[in-house]
């Protein structure tokens, strides 16, 4: 799979759950576990790692930024008292 047509799936998968996911509790703990996925996979990987296609690396970068996205934009959807 080309690295164009792996961003876009990435990006789209991101937009989704941006959109979606409106508990900020949720939102927070999913924004966790992204974050710690990718960096467990940037570090643990080996440097031409592939799982169905995709580029593995390109995955974690993409889990650590969404991940931090998720976590600092938490409380988006909730109104202010």
């Amino acid at each position: 799979m080309s690295e164009y047509s792996q961003f876009f799936i990435a990006f789209l998968f991101f937009i989704l759950i941006e959109c979606l996911l409106k508990p900020s509790k949720l939102r927070k703990w999913l924004s966790l576990t992204f974050l710690l996925g990718g960096l467990l996979g940037s570090v643990t990987l080996s440097e031409k790692s592939y799982w169905g296609g995709f580029d593995l690396h390109l995955v974690s970068l993409f889990a650590i930024v969404g991940g931090l996205e998720l976590f600092f934009r938490r409380n988006r959807h909730e109104e202010d008292a």
